[in-house]
């Protein structure tokens, strides 16, 4: 799509799952060659936070052209934020989000979002306490990855 000026607005957390969106948009830039700049990334406490976040970012003297909002509860307020003081989507920023919330598709534009595979986490999930209640299994942490779906819709605009 062309953008080179992406920001991420993600939970502050010290959960695996978070972090691990974080160091994946940074990973994904390098792969790019897109330096990662730092005040493009955000951590927000909850909602509010990222809502203000997302205002700021805006308001850098030079701003984002794409937001990754890494972390579905966080995206409404980002986006109600930004729509308030007057900003569009995809015409003054890209938005994408992980996760799919049901109001991504309620109205338009739809929102591109990346879609988990809810099912196949929670059979996985279901399988470890499972086996771990039929063979003893220790459980310790697990780290299991699973890809998401990219559902592209109305909210990244084309650069190039």
């Amino acid at each position: 799509m062309g953008h080179r000026k992406i920001a991420i607005i993600n939970q502050l957390s010290v959960v695996t799952t978070e972090t691990t969106h974080t160091e994946g948009y940074r990973d994904a830039l390098a792969k790019h060659g897109i330096p990662v700049r730092e005040e493009y990334v955000r951590l927000a406490l909850g909602q509010a936070d990222a809502a203000k976040a997302a205002i700021e970012l805006m308001r850098l003297e030079d701003p984002p052209t794409a937001l990754f909002i890494a972390k579905d509860r966080l995206s409404l307020s980002v986006v109600r934020a930004l729509s308030e003081v007057g900003f569009s989507f995809p015409e003054d920023v890209s938005i994408m989000i992980y996760g799919c919330p049901v109001w991504s598709q309620t109205f338009r534009p739809y929102f591109t979002c990346m879609e988990r595979p809810i099912k196949e986490i929670g059979l996985t999930a279901a399988d470890l306490i499972i086996d771990m209640i039929q063979n003893g299994t220790d459980p310790t942490i697990r780290q299991k990855y699973f890809n998401a779906t990219l559902m592209e819709w109305d909210t990244v605009k084309r650069l190039i």
